[in-house]
């Protein structure tokens, strides 16, 4: 396939399903009223997507022991990274608090860092390199995959301006997804260093959600919400397999 037509695909592949997922999450929480379910909900996918980031990057190289040498080190950096930069940038951070529109993005920033590395792959199979993702169960695998990590996002929208920000995040790591299609396509970096940083990304996630999983009525139902969130990114990998 060529370039921009790969480019295309990466883009409809992730954006489509990511502003589903964002309005679906946004509206839930606000309709139910009980966005602290849908938070843990939140962390239940980010749970899941925390392990299969740092499987995709290796685990930081830890069976390489102390004898990784400089990849090594650029992948336990980049974790840190990850994970210290959006955590600084966001004055809520390990609290109950209001998520914002700027909380909103660092989330989305977050979900943005992986989406790169998926971009990557995801050009580079269209490249004809590989054609795991090409079949039909692991296109639809992918594309569940963005649609929950959009209810993620949603769970952090709080505006009256519901679809202009759900458009703006969906954009936002849509954008990531984009600069990341003529990498993989051309086969200029490794994709392991994108997903360590996107692991450090939800690390962040998942500590911003879990204040908010834990400050509502019943702890026994946000418990089973989280439940239902980390086996449903489960049932949609079983598809890629």
């Amino acid at each position: 396939m060529d370039y921009l037509s790969s480019v295309g695909i990466v883009a409809a592949v992730t954006f489509f399903p990511v502003l589903l997922g964002t309005t679906i999450g946004g509206l839930a929480g606000s309709l139910s009223g009980k966005r602290y379910l849908f938070s843990a909900l939140a962390a239940g996918i980010s749970s899941w997507l925390f392990v299969d980031l740092m499987a995709d990057s290796a685990f930081l190289d830890v069976n390489m022991g102390f004898g990784g040498g400089l990849g090594q080190l650029a992948l336990i950096l980049l974790f840190v990274l990850g994970f210290a930069t959006l955590a600084m940038g966001d004055e809520g951070f390990g609290r109950s608090s209001t998520p914002t529109l700027v909380t909103a993005s660092l989330a989305a920033t977050a979900i943005g860092l992986h989406s790169l590395g998926e971009g990557m792959v995801v050009a580079s199979a269209l490249a004809g390199r590989t054609g795991e993702l090409l079949s039909e169960s692991g296109a639809i695998a992918f594309i569940l995959h963005k649609a929950l990590e959009g209810l993620v996002l949603g769970t952090f929208l709080q505006s009256k301006s519901f679809m202009r920000d759900a458009t703006l995040l969906a954009s936002l790591v849509g954008a990531f997804a984009i600069f990341g299609a003529p990498l993989g396509y051309n086969s200029l970096l490794d994709s392991s260093y994108f997903f360590s940083l996107g692991a450090g990304g939800v690390l962040f996630i998942i500590w911003r959600t879990i204040p908010q999983a834990l400050s509502g009525a019943s702890s026994k139902a946000a418990v089973v919400m989280a439940l239902l969130g980390t086996l449903s990114v489960y049932a949609s990998a079983l598809l890629h397999s």
